[in-house]
């Protein structure tokens, strides 16, 4: 395995941690505008939301705990990347269900420090903006792929039609070069 996928595998983890705590923070501040729909006023004032340090702390548990449930479905593999389609429906499903338990944590202690509004909108935010910094790495990713700087040298032995059939189906791969 080369340090680049390495350093690509394990720059995920960070970047979704920021990218939800900034969702997370991007929804408070969305929040505490009273007239974003124009004609509809939802009225809140900063005293319904906890202060920022607390808020900062609930969050970075709360994204942590995501990050958590992206490793458990296995979204942190250092081997190679998903494709972007299986890394959308992944953040997707674990997003929702980290949603869930958020609620479901409020529930039961009784208490909601902050607008249900608000939880919902971090819930898009952190889809969006997970989404987009997995776009944003994977296509640096398969930029360094193509331009060889990250591919994978496989020497194979033999030389019959198999052989043939398989290098010209698996090493249309950019991840992959055929030395021999």
């Amino acid at each position: 395995m080369k340090a680049i996928e390495i350093i690509f595998g394990l720059i995920k983890i960070p970047t979704d941690f920021l990218l939800t705590i900034s969702a997370f923070l991007l929804a408070y501040n969305i929040r505490l505008f009273t007239d974003l729909i124009p004609g509809i006023q939802l009225p809140i004032t900063e005293s319904e939301f906890p202060p920022i340090n607390e808020y900062l702390i609930a969050t970075s548990i709360a994204a942590l705990i995501l990050v958590l449930f992206f490793a458990s479905a296995g979204m942190y593999s250092l081997k190679k990347p998903l494709k972007l389609s299986k890394q959308y429906w992944k953040i997707l499903i674990n997003s929702t269900f980290w949603l869930f338990l958020i609620i479901s944590y409020y529930f039961i202690i009784r208490s909601f420090p902050f607008s249900r509004l608000a939880l919902l909108q971090t819930w898009i935010f952190t889809i969006i903006l997970v989404s987009i910094g997995r776009t944003i790495i994977y296509r640096i990713q398969q930029y360094f792929y193509q331009s060889g700087k990250a591919r994978s040298n496989v020497l194979l032995v033999g030389s019959n039609n198999f052989t043939e059939e398989f290098v010209t189906a698996y090493f249309k791969n950019p991840e992959y070069n055929c030395i021999g």
